[in-house]
Order: C-alpha cells, then sequence, then structure tokens
C-alpha cells in the first residue's frame, strides 16, 4: 500500500515538473513572437 501511494506521489511530482518546463517554454515561445 504505502509502496503504491509513494508511486502516486513521485508520478504527481513527474508531471508537475514536466507541467513547469511546457510552461516555461510556451512563455518563452510567447516572448519571441
Amino acid at each position: 500500500m504505502r509502496r503504491i501511494l509513494n508511486f502516486i506521489r513521485l508520478c504527481v511530482r513527474m508531471r508537475s515538473i514536466s507541467l513547469a518546463l511546457w510552461v516555461r517554454d510556451y512563455d518563452r515561445a510567447k516572448v519571441a513572437e
């Protein structure tokens, strides 16, 4: 049970990191226009 919770927590953390990177790249592209 604990292992499953840790896995979900890890997925959420990775998703938040990738989302932050995507937003940063999106803002950079918008500024480039």
